[in-house]
């Protein structure tokens, strides 16, 4: 679960950086260097194949199973990125906006669980759980390189 918590946060904060910024403020302080999703999601695909070591057949079944997974976790991401100004909120909205919050974390982690099973379809038990942990630490070394571009850049 904790694996799963972690996982869903860091490709998050994965995502929140890898998104243009218009803010004034940051733009001022920060030279924003966009990584294009393609470039990450060329090399996410490289990383996992090299990582999880698939055979040609495992490869070919396990592809269209974990694109179809990572479509509909972006879609369900995409519902609740939504931005609400804390300071003006409500107790009400602020519930509301909490409920809202969990639900999709539970669709999410929901999907996880149903596609963990979709995988074991198509990989042996022991590269399903590297695919989640090749996840993270895919996020992982992209933030690495992220934060060492964005060091590199302010000196």
């Amino acid at each position: 679960m904790r694996l799963i918590f972690v996982t869903i946060i860091t490709f998050a904060c994965l995502l929140s950086f890898g998104q243009s910024n218009h803010d004034t403020k940051n733009s001022e302080t920060h030279t924003h260097q966009h990584i294009p999703n393609e470039q990450v999601e060329s090399l996410r695909i490289a990383f996992l194949t090299n990582k999880l070591d698939l055979s040609p057949g495992e490869a070919q079944l396990f592809w269209p199973v974990y694109n179809e997974y990572l479509d509909k976790k972006r879609e369900l991401k995409s519902k609740r990125s939504h931005r609400a100004e804390l300071a003006d909120l409500d107790n009400d909205q602020a519930n509301q906006l909490l409920d809202t919050y969990l639900e999709t974390k539970q669709k999410e982690i929901d999907l996880d669980k149903a596609y963990v099973e979709k995988f074991k379809e198509v990989l042996p038990s022991k590269k399903v759980i590297m695919v989640f942990v090749l996840e993270r630490r895919f996020k992982e070394e992209i933030l690495k390189d992220v934060k060492r571009r964005l060091n590199a850049s302010n000196n």
